[in-house]
Order: structure tokens, then C-alpha cells, then sequence
């Protein structure tokens, strides 16, 4: 990162971003793991497809549930609770960090909703390691990774993206793909988050999506907020509902 006095086309916002909250009553599908993971992971896959925004990285943690509810436990803890998916092809300045200790890695062509799924599925499958005879649920999915692709009239800097974080400036490698630019975040130890991050927990019958947009673009006077807002009226007409946005 580097001092600069001249404003960047692309600021980062501070943690937690602009943040939308969204919520899906799940009961009568709660028993079903895999239909309550179509529901969360269609939702979350359709916002970063409505933005031309592409997931790079899929976590999940996985626990056991109560028998007769259907809840998370806390105790005992899965041992082979968290697990990542990856995008075969990541951008070389990609900075992942796990947000959990001992994923279990798989790494996939692309992540759309079939091989997301496929994911989810295997990461519930019971193994010989497990330590309960509970059923097995998935408790969280997010993605903090992605990339983006740019507003048409950004400007660049010697083919690079300008990000301003807090005082300083990011040049952010960018990639054409088929005429249009794209970039990736997070690509650098200042900046800790992606350009747009999600996460979705599941628990007491109800999904719970959180969005977070850090890169000015799309957040409230930015080129691409309509376009997650449309994303986020369709989600509402479809079922879910809007708790917050600020």
C-alpha cells in the first residue's frame, strides 16, 4: 500500500461495510438439510451473479443437531466440522485467510449452484471420525472472497485499480475476460475483506444472509448499488425478508 494524495475511483469502506440483512423462515424445511442449503446457497449465488460478481471461495461449518429440534450443538464439537471450497483458478494475488482452523480443502472448477451443492453434501456426509450418532447440518456459509467486475468507465492506473484504504492506496491487479475488466479482493495484508462479501447462518428454523459491500461501486451512490438492490427486492418477493440495512 502506498501514499497517495490524488483520490482513488474505488474507496474500501471500514468493517463492516454497507450492510443488508435478510431472513427466511426455513421450518417446515429444517429437517432437510439439503433443501434448506438449495434455498440459502440459490440466494446467496444470485446476488453475486446479479452484480456480475463471481465467488472465488465457499466456507461451511458443519455441527450436529438436536433430535428433536433440529438445532445446532455446541457440544460435541464436529471433528470435521469446517470445510472450504475453492475456485480451481484463483487470481495469484488472492490473500485467503481462513476464518477457521483445520478446513477440510476441496477446490472446484467453478462455484456455481451444482458444484456448491455437491460440496455442502459431502461436507455432512458422516465418517468414521465422527463422534455422535446426531445428524449432521450445515450451521454457516460464507464467501470472503470474490471478484468483481469493474464499472465500464473506471479508470485504471498503469492497468491497475486504485483502491484507497483508509489513507493509503491499493493498486489492485485487473483482468480482461472477454473484453471487460474484472479484480479480485482481498489482494493485499490492508485489505481484509472482498469487494462484496456474504454469509448465511442457519439455526432455530430460520436462514440468516448478511451482505457486505466494501468496495465503494456498490454501496448507496455507487454505479452497481441498483443492481444489488434489484438483486435484494428479488430475494424479498421470493420469500425472504429485509431486517436491515444501514
Amino acid at each position: 500500500m502506498t501514499a497517495d494524495a490524488t483520490p482513488a475511483p474505488v474507496r474500501m469502506r471500514d468493517f463492516p461495510g454497507h450492510s443488508i440483512a435478510l431472513a427466511y423462515d426455513i421450518d417446515a424445511v429444517a429437517a432437510a438439510q439439503p433443501v434448506s442449503a438449495h434455498v440459502a446457497l440459490a440466494a446467496l449465488l444470485d446476488l453475486y451473479a446479479a452484480v456480475d460478481a463471481l465467488p472465488l471461495t465457499l466456507e461451511v461449518t458443519t455441527s450436529y443437531l438436536n433430535e428433536e429440534f433440529g438445532f445446532p450443538l455446541d457440544d460435541p464439537v464436529r471433528p470435521d466440522s469446517e470445510w472450504a471450497l475453492h475456485a480451481e483458478r484463483l487470481p495469484p494475488e488472492l490473500r485467503i485467510r481462513p476464518r477457521a482452523k483445520n478446513q477440510r480443502m476441496r477446490r472446484s472448477p467453478t462455484l456455481d449452484l451444482s458444484n456448491c451443492l455437491a460440496f455442502v453434501a459431502e461436507s455432512l456426509r458422516g465418517s468414521d471420525r465422527d463422534m455422535s450418532p446426531s445428524r449432521v447440518g450445515w450451521r454457516s456459509m460464507g464467501v470472503h472472497a470474490c471478484a468483481v467486475r469493474l464499472p465500464a468507465d473506471t479508470p485504471l492506473d498503469g492497468g491497475k485499480l486504485p483502491v484507497q484504504v483508509g489513507r493509503g492506496i491499493v493498486r489492485t491487479p485487473v483482468e480482461i475476460r472477454e473484453g471487460a475488466r474484472w479484480a479480485a479482493g482481498p489482494g493485499s495484508p490492508s485489505m481484509a475483506e472482498a469487494p462484496l462479501e456474504c454469509w448465511i447462518a442457519q439455526e432455530y428454523g430460520e436462514l440468516d444472509l448478511r451482505v457486505s459491500a466494501y468496495w465503494t461501486p456498490w454501496c448507496p451512490g455507487g454505479s452497481e448499488y441498483p443492481a444489488l438492490r434489484r438483486a435484494v427486492d428479488t430475494l424479498v418477493s421470493s420469500g425472504w425478508e429485509l431486517t436491515f440495512e444501514g
